[in-house]
């Protein structure tokens, strides 16, 4: 049986990413990060405590992360009951607040249970990793200028 893969990006409704895999659609809350820091995941209203206490994991996350200095992508699954199984064994400390007089919206996950839950998709095999080759940028901006440029003269010296 063949494997057919479908995809599908939304913006609001608690999803941002369906895979249809045979049929089977699955949604999930799509984070990304440059490094393992904390991930936001309520964005609007005023952040505190109670509010992250009654906060309600609805879709599993996919958690996508570059580690630029060895040039490697990760894509990890938190899994719901891993998100609730981790809020019930740190309590309180898996929030991440912002501070009085910072940005006044939203709350999220503190990095050392991001690190966590890292490790619990490693384990149950929810996770890819590549390495990549980095593109130079600049090189490439410069062929690009070039190559306008001299078609340009080019069009100018015919003239």
């Amino acid at each position: 049986m063949g494997l057919l893969l479908s995809l599908r990006l939304q913006l609001k409704g608690g999803w941002d990413l369906s895979v249809i895999i045979e049929g089977e659609e699955r949604r999930y809350s799509l984070k990304t990060s440059e490094d393992i820091s904390v991930m936001k995941v309520a964005w609007n209203g005023y952040p505190s405590l109670d509010r992250a206490r009654q906060y309600k994991f609805t879709y599993p996350i996919l958690y996508v992360t570059r580690d630029k200095r060895k040039s490697r992508i990760s894509i990890y699954v938190f899994e719901l009951e891993d998100l609730e199984e981790l809020r019930e064994e740190l309590g309180d400390t898996i929030w991440w607040i912002p501070k009085q007089g910072t940005n006044p919206r939203g709350f999220g996950i503190r990095a050392e249970a991001i690190r966590k839950l890292i490790n619990r998709a490693e384990e149950k095999g929810n996770f890819a990793a590549a390495n990549y080759t980095p593109i130079n940028v600049d090189s490439i901006r410069d062929e690009y200028w070039n190559g306008w440029y001299n078609l340009l003269k080019s069009l100018a010296l015919r003239g």
